[in-house]
């Protein structure tokens, strides 16, 4: 566990800085967009491997449900981040230009980051 914590706090950082990045230039520059996916695809695959570890059972999304209302939220913003990116990624390469969903994607993964930093300090 210790491992995909550790593992998690850079990829989460480049997530960061890569979605300011983002966020200014309007997703002008294809180097940080590609950055940006790869390092998503990481993040996710990460974070699915953290609930695994933390939920060993095919329920964790009722066992993740019955957490802290952070929890909740972090979960909501996640999914809600995800499925904006899936839906951002094939319009980014088809119009090569930031879409309004892309603007969308962007909103969701700052509320989604400001949960998981709050999730690692410990809820405050």
């Amino acid at each position: 566990m210790k491992i995909c914590d550790w593992a998690l706090l850079p990829v989460s950082a480049a997530m960061l800085v890569s979605g300011i990045e983002l966020e200014i230039t309007e997703g002008s520059s294809a180097a940080w967009v590609w950055g940006h996916i790869f390092s998503g695809i990481l993040f996710t695959a990460l974070i699915v491997w953290h609930i695994a570890l933390h939920y060993k059972s095919h329920d964790w999304l009722r066992r993740l449900w019955k957490r802290p209302a952070v929890i909740k939220w972090l979960t909501i913003s996640g999914i809600l981040t995800l499925a904006t990116g899936f839906w951002a990624v094939p319009e980014w390469i088809i119009a090569a230009a930031h879409t309004h969903i892309g603007a969308l994607h962007g909103k969701f993964g700052f509320i989604m980051m400001l949960f998981v930093i709050i999730q690692y300090f410990g809820y405050f």
